[in-house]
């Protein structure tokens, strides 16, 4: 075999590789602990370039952080070193669990953030068990919540607090506090830290996103997918992995996945992910996955970035069923997104599933109408449009329980009914944006054979969506609320943007015969009515969610409107 021709595994183990494609004897025979087998000849994994990727985001986020810092200087560092002087000074600076320095908050003011965080916490991502938030005992047992993620949750708490003694400087101290304590969480005895590294990473996701702070948001979203692959939780219940555990821990205590090199990354672990001797730690995990893939593929596919977690690569496939769920024996070696974009029915109606596959589908129509070229060939257009024509069949079979429903359902013993209003608020606006995009970029065959887009050929149906997506906001109430998932704020910027497009493309009534102008002038003061919701719900929201007010002004300014 010629010299260097090792699949990457192989080599990081120093073992003897039959190099066979697409995957090596040795992968083959241990998928739980060799899942990433890929050739150097294709350019740096997956797990290589998600690494890269972080490092350049924290680069950025250092200079931010250190304007002063003269430019084009740069700080080399291995992100691979092994050194023990790094760890001990990673052990000698990170803080206790007993050294909280909210501490320093007033106990009563403590109990307040909490409380307003706790109002949202479905809503904001959070799938641990509120019990893990327990701070009522002054004891230093690593039962208490890692300080990170109790500063990040008392930050939200600040965030969306309307209380008038919360000022700027409490919030810095807070979010000062939960970045420089989020690096140590890994290497902490807790026993459930991973996923609690995993849930203040999602957590400072949206604080920043609330605050239109994209990159360092995108930075701590990426941390998440890159803790959720490299423990196996897109794999929980897989065929492969039913009768095996190495994916969380082995008996060193490191990590055994399918980024050995992201190992290299993270301090050394008295213990990973264990295997769950309950249900609710299987539930917590599986949670803990959809909430990361619901939060990738809506950022990703709004700021038009390449997703880090590419669920449809064979290494990267998801065998975690649905949350609300527990899947069958005979599906467990089948994708499970790949399935639901295969347009496989199934049973799943959590909301968590629901907005799971909502934002799975937003992020897949935007990937591919993107990738649509008219100078496709022939045999690749074909394709694509036959993978676009699947998309349309899964949306339009799509259900999803209307939010009246939910409200005037009286047997409702899950969530309460306004806290699953708004979440289904957020999954049919996602659809609305769907089909909106569905509908402006249907691929058509011309005479010829080629492939073109249909365009605004659909304008009335466009504009119904449109009027549909504003009456949702009506039907939810969110009049005496302080937070709505800040994704919310991008969709209604779409959204009001085609309101605005076309009242001010709408012909004038004085060039119109009577019953015509009659029907034009209600459809524009229909949607005047709509633009003035989406208008007054994100200026009361701005003063907690300031991307809403960011938002609000990119809306008015490509209007031109004063409203």
């Amino acid at each position: 075999m010629p010299r260097g021709s090792s699949c990457l595994n192989c080599r990081r183990r120093r073992i003897k590789c039959d190099a066979a494609r697409p995957i090596c004897n040795n992968c083959q025979r241990s998928p739980d602990k060799f899942g990433d087998c890929e050739y150097a000849a294709g350019g740096p994994s997956n797990v290589e370039a998600l690494e890269e990727q972080i490092s350049i985001m924290e680069n950025r986020i250092r200079e931010l952080e250190n304007p002063t810092q003269p430019p084009g200087s740069m700080v080399l560092q291995d992100p691979y070193a092994k050194s023990s002087s790094v760890r001990t000074a990673l052990a000698r600076n990170a803080p206790s669990a007993g050294t909280l320095d909210s501490a320093e908050l007033p106990t009563p003011l403590r109990q307040s953030l909490l409380s307003t965080f706790l109002q949202y916490a479905t809503q904001l991502g959070f799938f641990l068990d509120p019990s893990s938030l327990n701070v009522s005992s002054p004891s230093s047992s690593v039962w208490h919540p890692a300080p990170a993620l109790l500063q990040t949750v008392l930050l939200l708490g600040a965030q969306l607090s309307s209380s008038q003694t919360i000022d700027s400087n409490t919030k810095a101290h807070l979010l000062s506090q939960a970045l420089k304590t989020t690096p140590y969480i890994l290497s902490s005895n807790h026993p459930n830290k991973v996923l609690q590294a995993i849930q203040t990473h999602v957590l400072l996701s949206q604080y920043f996103f609330i605050n239109g702070r994209f990159l360092e948001g995108k930075y701590h979203l990426t941390m998440s997918v890159s803790l959720v692959l490299s423990t196996g939780l897109h794999r929980i219940q897989s065929r492969e992995l039913e009768h095996s555990h190495h994916i969380f821990s082995t008996g060193s205590g490191q990590l055994h996945d399918s980024s050995s090199s992201l190992n290299a990354m993270l301090p050394p672990m008295t213990s990973a992910l264990s295997p769950s001797r309950y249900a609710e730690e299987e539930k917590e995990k599986i949670s803990a996955f959809w909430t990361v893939v619901i939060l990738n593929s809506c950022w990703s596919t709004v700021e038009g970035t390449t997703s880090s977690l590419a669920y449809w690569k064979p290494e990267f496939a998801v065998y975690t069923p649905w949350p609300g769920t527990i899947s069958e024996p005979d599906v467990r070696s089948n994708s499970t997104i790949q399935r639901f974009l295969s347009n496989t029915s199934d049973d799943v109606r959590s909301v968590m599933a629901l907005h799971a596959k909502a934002s799975i589908l937003f992020e897949q129509t935007f990937e591919l109408s993107r990738s649509y070229n008219p100078t496709l060939s022939p045999e690749f257009a074909q394709t694509w449009f036959s993978r676009w024509n699947t998309l349309r069949s899964v949306v339009q079979r799509f259900q999803v329980p209307s939010i009246d429903s939910v409200l005037t359902d009286n047997h409702n013993t899950g969530e309460p009914a306004i806290v699953m209003s708004r979440q289904l608020l957020v999954i049919h606006t996602l659809i609305c944006v769907v089909k909106i995009r569905i509908i402006r970029f249907t691929p058509v065959q011309s005479s010829t054979s080629s492939y073109g887009f249909a365009g605004n050929n659909n304008r009335d149906t466009v504009i119904q969506i449109a009027l549909e997506a504003a009456m949702l906001i009506k039907k939810t109430n969110l009049q005496e609320t302080t937070f709505v998932d800040p994704i919310l704020a991008m969709l209604w910027t779409t959204i009001g943007r085609i309101l605005s497009e076309e009242i001010s493309s709408a012909p004038s009534t004085t060039d119109l015969r009577s019953g015509r102008s009659l029907e034009v002038s209600r459809r524009v003061n229909a949607m005047r009515s709509a633009l003035d919701t989406i208008y007054q719900t994100m200026s009361m929201l701005a003063s907690t969610l300031p991307l809403m007010g960011r938002q609000l002004q990119n809306i008015r300014g490509a209007s031109g409107s004063s409203n």
